[in-house]
């Protein structure tokens, strides 16, 4: 079973390929990949990956072609290969906004096609995936690359038209994080605590609070209330939070991204 990559120099396409080799789900060998940057590429050729001169070459030799390239460009790229899209050819494409239904019109006929939103987490192999399709993909298909996200992290299947909630959730969610754990560092220095102090404690509760929504078996009001004592530190932080209405700020913005989504799938 060969795979292949175009745009395989991106951080998203690196991380998977890494996942794929990390867990030797294929021989190396059975890997076709291409971007017109070949620098990138270097590590996976010395791992003895395929190394093509065009998308073209890819699509020829590769059961799985993963469109690993931006929105913008993507139906620019499927312009350039659809000819050598056969119907035993399944795309996998992880372009945030662009839908099952587009690629399929791009292409021309009903071909395979497997859709995913990843986050950049995958990167650490702590990714978080929502996998779709339509038919005529096949359930040994959709498994074996749900499968090859799972190398990387978490990889749920959903819905197609969950997708841009699971943008708004996993897609997106990274950033939220780190906007703010990047304030609550920056207060803390203010005050009086050295910077990397500040980051090292926030990013280790940051992951300790992550394995306790996951593992504790508690929901996030329990653990909340664990955390907080009557008229305590915490419960002044919760009641500040409360005060500025961070709920629905919250809740306000994953919807603001699930939008944007939308409206990037409908232009398309």
């Amino acid at each position: 079973m060969n795979i292949g990559f175009i745009g395989a120099g991106g951080n998203i396409a690196g991380a998977i390929i890494n996942g794929i080799f990390n867990s030797q789900l294929v021989d190396s060998k059975q890997l076709f990949m291409f971007d017109p940057n070949r620098e990138p590429l270097k590590k996976f050729e010395d791992l003895g990956a395929n190394i093509c001169d065009s998308a073209k070459d890819v699509v020829n030799n590769s059961d799985y072609i993963f469109l690993c390239v931006k929105p913008q460009i993507i139906f620019d790229i499927i312009s350039g290969i659809k000819q050598f899209v056969t119907a035993q050819k399944c795309i996998v494409s992880v372009a945030a906004g662009i839908s099952i239904a587009s690629i399929k019109q791009a292409v021309g006929f009903d071909c395979k096609v497997i859709r995913v939103m990843p986050n950049t987490p995958l990167m650490l192999s702590q990714g978080a995936s929502g996998v779709s399709c339509l038919p005529p993909v096949s359930d040994d298909e959709f498994d074996f690359v749900l499968n090859i996200f799972k190398t990387s992290g978490v990889a749920v299947a959903c819905d197609e038209n969950q997708i841009n909630a699971v943008t708004a959730v996993s897609g997106s969610g990274p950033a939220y994080v780190f906007k703010f754990a990047k304030a609550v560092i920056e207060q803390s220095v203010q005050l009086g605590l050295e910077q990397d102090k500040a980051a090292e404690l926030m990013y280790q509760t940051l992951i300790g609070a992550a394995y306790m929504l996951r593992d504790s078996g508690k929901s996030a009001d329990e653990l909340i209330k664990m955390v907080t004592s009557p008229k305590g530190t915490t419960l002044a932080a919760l009641e500040y939070f409360d005060s500025k209405d961070f709920d629905n700020i919250v809740k306000g913005a994953v919807n603001a991204c699930k939008n944007r989504a939308d409206e990037l799938g409908a232009s398309k």
